[in-house]
């Protein structure tokens, strides 16, 4: 078959596929009992889940469990919790949602153990301020922000192993800002999102490439992908500038599209991980979900309702959709210190889009 005629077919293929209906199945969370708003984040190959619920304290503290709703609480010692990811041996990355003098902008890293010991995760001995996320086996990945001598704010990838970090990483495109790494799978494939001028694109690294993604809906500010399975299939989620409004989508790398996931009575929804068996975690406004593309694949159905699937092509930032990464994307950075309060204080007001940054964290 000639180029040409490939390339029809392809077209005509992909044509096609936007066009055909699709349906999935959404299936509700039993939420955290008491809690005022609860949330499922990761989810492992045994289909045990981990998030956290806010209480009647308005606190949020952290839970995993089995989607029947038999749930254990955590709390990170002295304050609340938020939960990324969750292994299939038990362990649990997050971060706690309370500054103290060593993580004083987001909170201290932790990586907790199926056996319930809580490690913070350090770069060179020193806790990092920031967000563990998706955790493999002891491998995972995650962002830390610190302010430099100068004032400047600044969010580094890593991937870290064991608690600890490894090394940063670094994307080769143009005008590259904060990285923020949210996805890793057994293959070593990584995933998350970056700021380049006005917009954050998502980006995936993949065999020594790295490949910049956006979604193509005109509103749309920031691409996240935010948890990537073994099979390479990616789950995350856009949103506008003002955080206003957004959905949860499924990204297939292998014909370059985006299956948006309709959640009913929902004005922003995001998935957050997804496992080998593509049972995604879906949260909305107060309510967490999970999705499947097929019922047969969903491990409850109790409340189950099928939604339709939007199927988009993606659009790629920059002059150029894939670069290939120069020593895998990664290197040894400096060490960094905690910044004050009033580092951060005089931060914020030289940039004040760092307040809109700590309020999209999800």
């Amino acid at each position: 078959m000639s180029r040409s005629i490939a390339a029809a077919a392809l077209a005509c293929g992909l044509a096609f596929s936007l066009s055909a209906a699709t349906a999935g199945i959404l299936v509700p969370v039993p939420a955290f009992p008491g809690s005022t708003a609860s949330f499922v984040y990761g989810i492992n190959n045994s289909n045990v889940v981990a998030g956290r619920y806010q209480g009647s304290d308005g606190v949020d503290h952290g839970f995993f469990g089995t989607l029947d709703g038999n749930y254990t609480a955590f709390d990170f010692p002295g304050g609340s919790s938020f939960v990324t990811s969750i292994n299939d041996a038990g362990d649990i990355t997050g971060y706690a949602e309370a500054s103290n003098p060593n993580c004083p902008i987001i909170g201290c890293e932790y990586v907790r153990k199926a056996d319930g010991t809580m490690e913070i995760v350090t770069k060179h001995g020193n806790p990092l301020d920031g967000q563990a996320e998706q955790i493999v086996k002891n491998r995972f990945v995650g962002e830390y922000w610190f302010i430099d001598d100068g004032g400047q704010t600044h969010i580094n990838g890593y991937r870290g192993r064991m608690a600890a970090w490894k090394h940063d990483i670094v994307l080769p495109f143009d005008g590259v800002g904060r990285t923020r790494a949210r996805g890793l799978n057994k293959k070593n494939e990584i995933v998350g999102f970056y700021t380049a001028g006005s917009t954050e694109p998502a980006f995936l690294i993949k065999d020594g490439v790295a490949s910049s993604v956006a979604f193509t809906d005109p509103d749309t500010f920031e691409t996240i992908f935010a948890g990537i399975n073994g099979t390479g299939k990616i789950v995350g989620s856009w949103l506008n500038e003002d955080g206003s409004a957004g959905q949860a989508f499924i990204y297939e790398s292998s014909n370059d599209t985006f299956r948006v996931i309709d959640v009913p009575g929902e004005t922003i929804t995001f998935a957050r991980q997804v496992n080998d068996a593509g049972v995604v975690t879906v949260g909305g406004a107060t309510s967490g979900y999970i999705y499947c593309t097929h019922k047969k694949l969903c491990p409850i159905t109790a409340g189950a309702i099928e939604v339709k699937e939007k199927i988009v092509p993606a659009k790629h930032p920059g002059a150029k959709q894939w670069v290939l990464c120069k020593n895998g994307c990664e290197k040894d950075s400096a060490d960094v210190r905690p910044a004050s309060p009033a580092q951060l204080r005089a931060a914020i007001a030289r940039d004040p889009s760092l307040l809109k940054e700590l309020r999209d964290r999800r």
